[in-house]
């Protein structure tokens, strides 16, 4: 799944990696992060985080496995679910715009059989970042 963002490469990278602990809540309301390790937004950096995507709280942790300016963003989180994958790839669309593609692999994730909850969810979060960027 993917979505233009009309701003820059290196703003919407900020906004998702850099500034990460800060902007996650703000694009997925459902979401509490904090600070796990000191230090900026790198490989090996970890989080806590705690949600109630699906109701009841759920509390874990995010590491962060890829780190590419202004090209990817990878994690890997284990929480309720177990252990799962995220990837932002970050593509210039001329000099103004972004393309960010999210790649997820959620194995037993309570979720219809098409994947169509994790897509939603994804979805909202990309569309809420342009309004986000914009308003900063």
């Amino acid at each position: 799944m993917s979505e233009v963002i009309n701003h820059p490469i290196s703003d919407v990278f900020r906004f998702y990696a850099d500034d990460h602990l800060e902007n996650h809540p703000r694009w997925d309301p459902e979401m509490q992060l904090s600070r796990a390790t000191i230090g900026d937004v790198a490989v090996g950096a970890v989080f806590n985080r705690r949600h109630t995507h699906f109701g009841d709280p759920v509390e874990g942790s995010m590491t962060v496995t890829e780190f590419e300016r202004d090209q990817a963003f990878g994690f890997s989180v284990d929480d309720g679910f177990g252990e799962w994958f995220g990837r932002l790839r970050f593509e210039a669309v001329g000099e103004s715009a972004t393309r960010v593609s999210t790649l997820v692999d959620v194995p037993g994730m309570p979720d219809t059989a098409d994947g169509s909850l994790l897509r939603s969810i994804a979805e909202r979060w990309l569309h809420n970042t342009e309004n986000l960027i914009s308003s900063d």
